[in-house]
C-alpha cells in the first residue's frame, strides 16, 4: 500500500496530540489504523480528546492494528517539504514496515481493542447539512491560546456551546488542496465535554 511521505507526516503530527501518554489503558498509548472502503483510516484518543483522519489509497488490504506512540512519533518526526513527492510503501500484512527512501522503519504493534470511534464521530455526509458554524482553524487555536492565559490554571477549561449536553465539540478541518492529495475528505477532532 503506498501513501505519500508528506501526507503521512502531517497526519502523524496532527494526531500526535490525542493520542494517550503512558495511560493504564494501554490500547490507547497508539494509534489506531484501519483499512476500509480505500481508505486508511487513522485514528488516536486519550478518552478527553479524538483524532480521525482518513487517507485514500489505491490498492489496499484489509486491517485493524494499534502501532506504537514511539514509532507515530518517530514518523512524525521525519523531514518533508510540499515539493516533496516521495512514496512511503506501508507493509502491515507481511513484515510490518514502513520503507521511506530506502530506509525502514519496523512497525511495533500493541495488543488490544481501540474505541469504537464511530460512536463519538457521527456520519460527516448525514450530519454536515444539519448546521453548524465554520471557523478559522487559525483563529480557533489563537482564540483557545488567548482564553487559557485568564483561565484557572488548576483547570484551563473554556465552555463551548454544542446542540446537546452530552455531545463532543467537534472540529472539521477541510483537507482538499493541493497538498494533501491523499486527503479527500475533512479531518475531524473532537473534545469530549468537560464537566465543570
Amino acid at each position: 500500500m503506498k501513501i505519500m511521505t508528506k501526507t503521512l507526516v502531517a497526519v502523524a503530527k496532527a494526531t500526535m496530540a490525542s493520542m494517550g501518554k503512558n495511560d493504564v489503558r494501554y490500547y490507547l498509548n497508539g494509534v489506531h489504523l484501519t483499512y476500509k472502503d480505500n481508505k486508511v483510516f487513522v485514528e488516536t484518543t486519550d478518552g478527553h480528546r479524538l483524532s480521525q483522519v482518513k487517507i485514500d489509497v489505491d490498492d489496499g488490504y484489509k486491517f485493524d492494528v494499534i502501532i506504537d506512540r514511539d514509532t507515530w512519533v518517530q514518523i512524525s518526526k521525519i523531514k518533508t517539504n510540499k515539493k516533496d513527492n516521495s512514496i512511503v510503501e506501508l507493509d502491515i500484512d507481511g513484515e510490518r514496515l514502513l520503507c521511506f527512501n530506502g530506509a525502514v522503519i519496523p512497525l511495533e504493534y500493541i495488543d488490544g481493542k481501540f474505541p469504537d470511534i464511530e460512536r463519538v464521530i457521527p456520519d460527516w455526509r448525514t450530519t454536515h447539512n444539519n448546521g453548524g458554524v465554520g471557523v478559522s482553524a487559525v483563529y480557533m487555536s489563537e482564540a483557545f491560546k488567548s482564553a487559557s492565559i485568564l483561565a484557572n490554571p488548576k483547570h484551563k477549561g473554556v465552555t463551548l456551546t454544542t446542540f446537546g449536553a452530552s455531545d463532543a465539540l467537534l472540529i472539521r478541518v477541510p483537507t482538499d488542496h493541493y497538498e494533501f492529495v491523499d486527503l479527500t475528505e475533512p479531518a475531524t477532532f473532537a473534545v469530549m465535554p468537560m464537566r465543570m
